[in-house]
């Protein structure tokens, strides 16, 4: 390996492993782990992804409930870790607090965690509420709050602020032109009109909106990724016609159909719900099904089937870049109890 980076790998989720994809070549996949439990424990119940950046993982493991978090950054390819910053004391009731995203703040060149915390109302019928948060990675530095958005801003963004962005899980944003996307319209429609597409600036740390192309309708099917550095939403609603749109025009929001995928040979009837699909690279992309994982290329064509070997395999929507670049902030957090940091999991790739 000798450069510092490599190409993006997908990851995926098996409780309670982390695995990501290696091509093997000739369109061959092979699964390797990065993150598993190293003896099975009752007090640690679930691994789960919230970010990815410059070859880190923002993962957590729960204990018992959502609310006892405990947050960490690692770097799987130098096998170096750390505990994040709490946003707050573990376990306080009322409260839920998850990761919407790890980004490079580039004024002051720190990673910087992008928080958001859930208040949960006694009687679960009122809607829920949420505020963000911003936090330097191996800073003391207090959280700082951003959830409300400035008074110039569309009424719509403050609206869908105060629903919380989806799961990171199931929608990882996608890092583009110094910013983070969302698609969001198949989760807050009733606030996002026909924009849809949620952009957070790491640079002034705001949000605003971004309109998704006219022409792609608010199916169970949709991704928001990059393809040959443009930003690119595959979007369909009976998932059998795929359609990728590129953003030809950034500034000006101009988008393009670049590609029509028929996966009509591959399946002859899809399941009417959620569905997840990661990308591989330029050509190549990933649909989870029940019970198995296709392999496709842009064209259409079915490039196998990934062997789960008993496994039940999830894609989180998220990849990661193998990195061997030394980063300062895990030194930095040596002073915050990373080296002694009890670590129920194995780590490396």
């Amino acid at each position: 390996m000798g450069d510092t980076h490599r190409l993006n790998l997908p990851a995926l989720f098996d409780d309670p492993h982390l695995v990501v994809f290696r091509d093997e070549g000739a369109g061959s996949l092979k699964l390797w782990p990065v993150l598993r439990y190293t003896t099975p424990c009752r007090e640690f119940t679930c691994l789960q992804v919230h970010a990815s950046r410059d070859g880190l993982l923002v993962f957590s493991n729960t204990i018992s409930h959502a609310s006892d978090r405990i947050f960490y950054v690692c770097n799987p390819t130098t096998r170096q870790f750390a505990p994040l910053p709490q946003l707050f004391e573990p376990g306080r009731q009322g409260f839920t607090t998850s990761i919407s995203g790890l980004y490079l703040h580039q004024p002051s060149h720190e990673y910087r965690v992008l928080y958001f915390c859930r208040v949960l109302p006694a009687n679960w019928i009122d809607s829920v509420a949420a505020d963000f948060y911003v936090m330097t990675v191996g800073s003391d530095e207090p959280r700082r709050f951003i959830g409300q958005p400035p008074p110039s801003s569309p009424p719509s963004i403050g609206q869908a602020l105060l629903k919380g962005l989806p799961c990171s899980n199931l929608s990882a944003p996608t890092f583009h032109h110094g910013s983070l996307h969302w698609d969001l319209g198949r989760y807050h429609r009733k606030y996002t009109d026909k924009h849809d597409i949620m952009v957070f600036d790491t640079t002034v740390e705001t949000f605003r909106w971004m309109r998704r192309p006219a022409e792609a309708p608010l199916g169970l099917w949709t991704l928001l990724s990059e393809m040959k550095g443009a930003l690119a939403l595959f979007s369909g609603s009976d998932g059998v016609i795929m359609d990728v749109f590129v953003m030809q025009d950034y500034k000006e929001e101009v988008w393009v159909l670049r590609h029509r995928i028929n996966l009509s040979a591959a399946v002859t009837a899809l399941p009417q719900f959620d569905l997840t699909m990661g990308v591989v690279n330029e050509r190549e992309f990933l649909i989870e099904l029940p019970g198995r994982l296709l392999h496709c290329d842009i064209d259409g064509k079915v490039l196998g089937v990934v062997d789960e070997d008993g496994h039940r395999i999830h894609i989180t929507t998220y990849s990661l870049k193998e990195s061997i670049v030394p980063l300062a902030l895990f030194q930095e957090q040596k002073g915050h109890g990373a080296s002694d940091e009890p670590r129920p999991f194995f780590l490396g790739m």
